[in-house]
């Protein structure tokens, strides 16, 4: 049975004071055994220890999975406690219990409340056990049925005082509601209880039988370990296989792509599996985000030729060089929008090998014109190369040229430059325009999105530079100098 406090919420008044009142209690119940005990004999204090030992091993292998929501833990120590009870003198089995509880606790360096509390919660629970299973006059046999129906009232008092403490401390702590925090993982936990006092009850009969017998028990019970651990991960795995379920019918029914699968605490395989989904999720209401956004922004663009084109329809004298140049418009907005559709699709890019000096030179003399004088290309080194799609990327750099162009009229030189890295090639345009307003670094690959509103082109030319960098399996940037400069990247990997 696990006892644990929540630390990462804090302690309320209300939680410390009955954190007191049960480290009270427990120290009570401790002050109580040993004034009992008395003298201790040899043979006792071997047993203590041997139950201390035993209990801060156990500790070790305590299986923790995420369940309803909280963490549940999940050790053999209740079947020491179980053992210890049917075969140790009475007050040791508590005394042994407390002292494990407190040695492995302190070594890992627990926070002093929550050792206090969970060695007090142990001391509680196993005292109480011992006096329900001491009640009959003189000490029950171990092979008697009536023994072993003993031993479970015992232990069940036992799983009720430590399972309440550690609910209510819980529920103080987060404030939530103590009855759901108590009986949400109670299958789990009642199950886990009776598969370990049956462990206990076995050792029992075997240190009956022979002293030494109770070494065969170690491999079948880590045979048994290992099952039961599985065999918990799947009831544990199955509550969450409904919890997701019944999120994924939320989805469906809905038709929301707002809500996420549940995660809950690492510990089983699911939570990996949900995180996938969810990130799965993530990319598809962006996607959907994505689409709505260019088709507002299409209509948006196409509005301004179409009117004027029903101006021409509705007023005769107008000149038909209006309805021409709305034409080209739209014709130059189709055709970008063709392109920028078909730009990630498979097959979109073709590459090989390129000699860079050759692609930058034709690149120059492709420049816009009015970057005569202007545009500066900075040395290659002799002989690089690059895997690229020389057109698809001649057509992405010299959207960014253009750009530069726009942007930084009479600012001074645009500045090309190529970066051969040993894992990438780097493609960079840097132009001294004033730079990307602050905050909109990302925006600005958008569809349609134009930060400064020149009103040239449709606001397709960043985003279709992205759509050829990913093609290529790579990215694309800003480094923004905003009031200065910005120099707009493409990396391709080799």
């Amino acid at each position: 049975m696990a006892v644990a406090v929540a630390e990462k919420h804090g302690v309320r008044p209300l939680a410390s004071a009955f954190i007191l009142a049960v480290v009270a209690g427990g120290s009570a119940v401790v002050a109580v055994t040993l004034a009992g005990r008395g003298e201790f004999s040899a043979p006792d204090l071997v047993f203590l220890g041997a139950i201390a030992i035993g209990v801060a091993v156990a500790d070790q292998f305590t299986l923790t999975l995420p369940h309803g929501g909280d963490i549940e833990h999940f050790a053999l120590t209740d079947a020491i406690w179980a053992f210890a009870i049917v075969t140790a003198p009475p007050g040791v089995p508590t005394l042994g219990v407390v002292a494990g509880t407190l040695a492995w606790q302190v070594a890992r360096r627990w926070p002093v409340r929550k050792v206090m509390f969970n060695a007090a919660t142990v001391a509680l629970g196993l005292g109480a056990a011992e006096a329900v299973y001491g009640l009959p006059a003189g000490r029950p046999e171990v092979g008697d049925v009536t023994t072993w129906l003993l031993l479970g009232a015992a232990m069940a008092v036992c799983f009720a005082i430590n399972a309440s403490a550690v609910a209510l401390v819980i529920a103080l702590v987060q404030g939530e509601k103590f009855r759901r925090v108590l009986l949400d993982p109670w299958r789990v936990n009642v199950l886990h209880w009776v598969g370990n006092v049956a462990v206990g009850l076995l050792a029992a009969i075997v240190w009956r039988e022979s002293k030494l017998g109770i070494l065969l028990l170690g491999v079948p019970l880590a045979l048994l370990y290992l099952a039961y651990r599985e065999w918990l991960t799947s009831v544990v795995e199955r509550d969450q296989m409904e919890e997701m379920t019944r999120a994924a019918e939320s989805i469906a029914l809905e038709g929301s792509l707002s809500l996420r699968l549940p995660v809950g605490e690492q510990g089983s395989r699911l939570p990996a599996l949900a995180a996938s989904l969810n990130r799965t999720l993530d990319r598809l209401q962006s996607a959907l985000q994505r689409e709505r956004y260019f088709m507002q922004a299409a209509a948006s663009q196409l509005r301004a030729p179409l009117a004027a084109i029903d101006r021409e329809l509705s007023e005769p004298e107008l000149s038909r060089e209006a309805v021409a140049a709305a034409n080209g418009s739209m014709s130059r907005i189709l055709g970008d929008m063709s392109v920028f559709a078909r730009g990630a699709g498979p097959g979109s890019v073709r590459v090989r090998p390129v000699p860079l000096a050759a692609f930058v030179s034709d690149l120059v003399e492709r420049a816009p014109a009015a970057l005569v004088g202007r545009l500066r290309v900075e040395p290659l080194p002799a002989g690089a190369t690059a895997r690229i799609d020389a057109a698809r990327m001649s057509q992405a750099l010299l959207h960014l040229l253009q750009n530069a162009a726009v942007h930084s009229v009479g600012a001074g030189d645009v500045i090309l430059r190529v970066v051969d890295g040993t894992d990438a090639t780097q493609f960079e345009v840097t132009d001294h325009g004033g730079g990307v307003p602050a905050g909109h670094e990302g925006a600005i690959f958008e569809p349609f999105y134009q930060a400064a509103h020149s009103g040239a082109g449709a606001g397709l030319g960043l985003a279709l530079v992205r759509t050829v960098a990913e093609a290529h399996g790579g990215s694309t940037g800003v480094v923004n100098e905003p009031g200065r400069g910005v120099t707009f990247w493409i990396r391709i990997p080799k």
